[in-house]
Order: C-alpha cells, then structure tokens, then sequence
C-alpha cells in the first residue's frame, strides 16, 4: 500500500517529485517535520507553498482509500480539532 499512497503523492506535485529520492517514504521513522524543514530550507519554496501540497495530497489520499462517509467523517473530526492544532517550533539556535 506506501507504493501506491508514495506514487499518488509524487503524481502531480514537482516539488515532493523532486524531494522523494532524500525522503524514504516506507521508513516509519522518518519525520515530516524534517520535510518541511528542509523544503522550506534557504527559500527554496515558501512554507504556505509546501503546506498546500501537503494538505491536497493528503486529500486525495483519503478521498482515495476512504468510503464516502468515512471521508466526510474524516474531514468533520479535522474541522472540529482545529482548535488543537499546534504550530511548528522554530529550533533555537545559541
């Protein structure tokens, strides 16, 4: 199944198409954090550019694998969770 989700995200996005050869998708240990951050690194892309792909990657993921009800579902219980949702914080640096 993470050879059909990695092809589904690389499909139609250049920049995770380009970052995918340093990202192992199939390793659980991997942190999406670090993704971001190396995207994001030196101005390459901007962080909302990265976010974007992201968040509609992730949905036509879960339109994909989901039931219909279960992606509504889904989509209610992030709508609803958005309150608890956390920035990114950016490392100190000494």
């Amino acid at each position: 199944m993470v050879g059909i989700m990695r092809d589904l995200v690389l499909e139609d996005d250049p920049i995770l198409k380009k970052r995918a050869v340093l990202f192992d998708f199939d390793n659980p240990q991997e942190d999406p954090e670090k993704l971001t951050e190396e995207l994001c690194k030196n101005g390459q892309h901007g962080p909302l550019e990265v976010a974007g792909v992201m968040m509609a990657q992730a949905m036509r993921i879960y339109k994909t694998a989901l039931k219909e009800e279960d992606f509504d579902h889904l989509i209610e219980t992030i709508l609803e969770s958005r309150h608890g949702i956390t920035p990114i914080q950016k490392p100190t640096i000494n």
